[in-house]
Order: C-alpha cells, then sequence, then structure tokens
C-alpha cells in the first residue's frame, strides 16, 4: 500500500506482439489500454544531446499500488507524456508490509 499521497491515475497501453520480417515486434496499432489509480510519478533526470541534433532523454520513476498490472514493454501516459518502461518492473516488498508498490523505470525520448 503506497502513501495517501500517491494519487495519480497513469493509463497503461499493451500492444499485441506481431511478427515483422522476422522480428518480434509490438503492434501498437492494435493496443489496448486501462487506468491504474493510486500512483506517483516522480521525476529523475533529463539529458540531452545538440551535437547531431537536438534531442532529450527524460526519465521519471513510477510507484504503483502492488497489485498493478504492469509489464516490461507497456507504455504509460501520465500527465499528458508518454513513456515506455526501461527494464522489468519490480515488486518493492517494506519490511513491514505496509508500504509495499510495484516500481518501474520510465523514459521519454523527443528528437
Amino acid at each position: 500500500m503506497l502513501p495517501s499521497f500517491c494519487k495519480s491515475a497513469i493509463t497503461v497501453s499493451r500492444a499485441p506482439y506481431i511478427e515483422e520480417r522476422g522480428s518480434r515486434i509490438r503492434d501498437w496499432s492494435n493496443a489496448s489500454s486501462f487506468t491504474i489509480k493510486g500512483c506517483s510519478v516522480q521525476p529523475a533526470d533529463t539529458t540531452g544531446d545538440n551535437k547531431d541534433r537536438e534531442q532529450t532523454e527524460v526519465s521519471a520513476t513510477l510507484y504503483a499500488p502492488p497489485n498493478a498490472d504492469i509489464e516490461q514493454g507497456d507504455r504509460i501516459g501520465y500527465n499528458g507524456v508518454i513513456y515506455d518502461i526501461i527494464g522489468e518492473p519490480y515488486l518493492w516488498e517494506s519490511p513491514t508490509g505496509s508500504l509495499n508498490y510495484i516500481g518501474a523505470r520510465l523514459k521519454e525520448w523527443n528528437g
């Protein structure tokens, strides 16, 4: 259970896999979406590279309820921004059991 200040809702988008040119990729044109309430999205950092072209990478951390249906490869919509989940979401179990949550690293790329 996350603290009471975790009141944000996120939108999870999940796309099925298809085969394309011998590779297994996500078919975002046929993605389904659902909402998870009781979350918190916290900024982490931002980096930029203007050498070859203007581009930025924005990182955030998602804290979601411990029973949240979130998978690697999902996209997370929050506050008008679409993030990719980087790596595998993880379950963090607090020693007391009162602050369990699912965490995930999020990234948004621009440029």
